[in-house]
Order: structure tokens, then C-alpha cells, then sequence
């Protein structure tokens, strides 16, 4: 009896342990592995394993508007709804991490830069046409979304692939006019627009940039060469201002 007691001590003492582990590794909002996690996780992957492995950064638009508009508890469950649809999507090949406030990045193993970014243009339609709380106010759910991925199987450190994934979010970001970093493209957009132009001019600027979209389509260029395509028309001339 003593060592049954022992045991179902021992047994105890282990689930209570794994509970605390769990709770330290989770984002308490989301449910997803937290930024300290991911440090953790990020050390002991083996170098074989980042030969092929990918990014996703994302990061939430107007969650700051959401919270101003519709208070806190419409934030959360914004990020909650984007937290899901991750999980959903990479979460069978990947990990997927709350790095903190509005940005996500997710880890995929055996991946291509073309898969992720079939996976995320996925995603981010899926956030777009689902209903929730805030739409109704004319908040539908917008991500920006950056991808990179080991060439070819050669080793780069997390840290690196990371900081690729994170600038071509950013650039994506600043084509999303509810974005919380975009107002001063919004600045710079309003001011072209005043500086005697005109709609006509305006109409003119956004056909160039659909067809600076098609030309690129046409030439096979990347999702990140295709958004500084789009953003090098909308402002060239933007010399102009001042």
C-alpha cells in the first residue's frame, strides 16, 4: 500500500508539473504557445530541420481601431478569431505563436515559399468573408501577412528568416488602409490627392496600379515584388509634395 501511495503521488506530482508547463507555454487570450515558447522552441530546432523551414509573420490591421470603436472585448475577440484561424490553417504542419499585442508568427517544416503563401491568401479570404462582431461597423478582419523560407535547403538562422518574413509583412501592411502603421502613407496619399489633381489624376493612379498588378502577374513575379510594384506607381510622384 505504501508504494501504491507512492506512486499515485509520484503520478500527481507529474500531471501537476506538465499543468504548469502547459499554462507557462500558452498565450492565456488566445490559447496559443507564447512569445516565451517560441525562444524555447526556437533553440532546440535542429539545423536540419530550418534547412527547409518557413515563416509566416502576421500581424492584426486596426485591432487599435477596434478597441477605440467597439472596446476591448471586441479587440480580444478579434485576436481570438485570427488565433483559430491559424491554428486552423497551419497548425497540421506548423506551430503557430502570439509573439505579442496584434503580431503572430508561425513555424512550418517542409514547406515551400508558394505553399505558405497559397495557405495564407487562403486565410486571410477566410477572415475577410467571416461575419463577427464588429462588422456591422465596417471592421471587416484584415491581416498583413509576410512569408520567407530557407533556400534551396541552405541553413538560416530563425532570427534571420524572421526579420524577411517580418519586412515583407510590413510592405503588405502598407497597402491596407485600416493598418495602425499606415497613416502616413494615408498623409501621403491625401496630400497627392490635394495638390491639383483631382479625382481624374487619382482614377489614372489606381488604373496604373492594377496595371502594374497585371504586368506583374504576367511576369511570374513574387507576391513581395508585386506589392513594391504596386506601391512604387502609387508614389512616384510624390516629389511633388512640399
Amino acid at each position: 500500500e505504501l508504494a501504491l501511495g507512492f506512486s499515485r503521488v509520484m503520478d500527481q506530482l507529474r500531471a501537476a508539473h506538465n499543468q504548469v508547463t502547459a499554462v507557462s507555454r500558452t498565450d492565456a487570450l488566445t490559447g496559443l504557445y507564447n512569445r516565451s515558447y517560441f525562444n524555447e522552441y526556437s533553440s532546440q530546432v535542429s539545423e536540419d530541420k530550418i534547412k527547409y523551414m518557413g515563416v509566416v509573420a502576421c500581424d492584426v490591421d486596426g485591432l487599435k481601431l477596434t478597441n477605440d470603436m467597439l472596446g476591448h472585448a471586441a479587440g480580444d475577440a478579434l485576436l481570438k478569431k485570427v488565433a483559430g484561424s491559424l491554428k486552423q490553417t497551419f497548425g497540421d504542419t506548423g506551430e503557430v505563436f502570439r509573439f505579442g499585442g496584434d503580431e503572430f508568427i508561425v513555424l512550418v517544416e517542409n514547406t515551400t515559399l508558394q505553399e505558405l503563401e497559397c495557405r495564407g491568401e487562403a486565410l486571410a479570404k477566410e477572415l475577410a468573408d467571416t461575419p463577427w462582431i464588429g462588422q456591422e461597423k465596417g471592421l471587416p478582419i484584415r491581416v498583413s501577412l509576410g512569408y520567407a523560407c530557407s533556400e534551396e535547403g541552405h541553413f538560416q538562422p530563425i532570427k534571420r528568416l524572421i526579420q524577411h518574413a517580418d519586412m515583407n509583412m510590413y510592405k503588405e501592411k502598407l497597402l491596407h488602409q485600416q493598418s495602425r502603421r499606415s497613416g502616413i502613407v494615408q498623409t501621403l496619399r491625401s496630400a497627392l490627392a490635394a495638390r491639383a489633381y483631382g479625382e481624374e489624376h487619382m482614377g489614372n493612379v489606381s488604373h496604373m496600379i492594377h496595371m502594374a498588378y497585371v504586368m506583374g502577374r504576367a511576369l511570374y513575379l513574387e507576391r513581395k515584388q508585386l506589392i513594391d510594384m504596386q506601391l512604387l506607381v502609387e508614389f512616384h510622384d510624390i516629389g511633388d509634395i512640399g
